[in-house]
């Protein structure tokens, strides 16, 4: 098969406190220079596969959460536009990638009841940070609300 890289997705979560609280659905505002977490749903299904309650994991400590996109579909210093669904809209807010989003422990991994689970999900997620799989952090460039629902998109070179 042909690997595609994608370059657009859907916001599917927010959470302003990085703790999986979902955002109400006034959605959240990010001011210029805020740094936030992308974590792409792949992720999320990686460490559901452990089984267990590991199945029950739906996020992983992230600001925003994207479907539509894999972790390596981003890079460090790509531009991501947030927008509002609708034709002409430009975008309400614009990420640029920082890095690999640095080792944690997902707060999620306290609801998993059995040690040995949580155990080894920790110890996948340590193994998918090492190797640059447990998300990203970017940096607002341009600051607005967003909401889920919202289109994510990296811009193209040739776009400015």
């Amino acid at each position: 098969p042909v690997y595609m890289l994608r370059t657009s997705g859907t916001v599917t979560r927010l959470a302003a406190d990085g703790l999986g609280t979902t955002a109400a659905d006034e959605g959240v505002a990010f001011a210029e220079g805020e740094v936030v977490s992308i974590v792409t749903t792949d992720v999320i299904e990686m460490v559901q596969q452990q089984g267990g309650a590991a199945e029950r994991v739906s996020c992983l400590g992230e600001t925003i959460q994207v479907d539509g996109m894999t972790f390596d579909d981003l890079q460090a210093e790509d531009i991501l536009d947030i927008s509002s669904e609708g034709e002409g809209q430009g975008p309400v807010v614009s990420l640029v990638v920082v890095e690999h989003r640095p080792p944690l422990m997902a707060p999620q991994l306290v609801q998993i009841d059995d040690d040995n689970k949580r155990e080894s999900v920790s110890r996948m997620w340590a193994s998918m940070a090492a190797h640059g799989f447990s998300g990203w952090t970017a940096r607002v460039s341009q600051p607005g609300r967003i909401h889920a629902g919202c289109k994510i998109s990296k811009r193209g070179a040739d776009d400015g």
